[in-house]
């Protein structure tokens, strides 16, 4: 349940949190996994599964009910040294992983975890076995401090709606916020 102070990280310069990332994401993904919308599902893993990643805990939250492989995205918010946030993107018809930066820093070691959770994955469900490639999405440069966490759940929705995150701007982020806001209250009132 998002508190008050949670809606008050969207606003510009605040850092966006967790709480708000996590919900935004379960929103696009509940949005996306309609019948109408066969081919472009998407699945969301919580900022906490990094948490378990560096602390050498990969077979836990294998998530066996989920098929992975019915999906186009998969999205993994990672806080990085909690002071920037990124988004781990798995393009899973393509068997591709990219990391969208928006300060264009290089996170390697992520897609390499998740490769490791993938393959213990495929030991307990036996899907999508196999080498996942780096893939060549990137995010569009932030130009501020705090922006970050809307890059994120912009670059998402971006993937969702088939735009290239690239093309994005610092304004669509700011942008962004105040949209993420809107949705974020008006399922809190459902």
């Amino acid at each position: 349940m998002l508190e008050s102070r949670d809606f008050k990280s969207l606003k510009h310069p605040h850092w966006l949190n967790d709480k708000v990332i996590n919900a935004y994401l379960d929103t696009l993904t509940l949005e996306n996994n309609t019948e109408a919308n066969t081919g472009n599902f998407c699945f969301n893993i919580s900022t906490y599964m990094p948490l378990l990643w560096e602390r050498d805990q990969f077979d836990d939250w294998m998530f066996k009910k989920v098929a992975f492989s019915q999906m186009k995205w998969i999205f993994l918010p990672i806080h990085v040294s909690n002071n920037h946030w990124i988004l781990l993107v798995a393009d899973v018809p393509n068997m591709e992983v990219s990391i969208l930066d928006s300060k264009l820093g290089n996170h390697v070691m992520y897609v390499d975890m998740w490769r490791r959770y993938m393959a213990v994955r495929y030991s307990h469900t036996n899907e999508l076995g196999g080498f996942w490639e780096y893939g060549g999405l990137c995010s569009a440069p932030q130009n501020d401090s705090s922006s970050c966490g809307a890059f994120v759940l912009l670059n998402a929705l971006a993937l969702t709606r088939g735009i290239s995150p690239s093309q994005l701007t610092q304004r669509h982020a700011v942008e962004m916020r105040k949209f993420v806001y809107h949705k974020l209250k008006q399922n809190a009132l459902c």
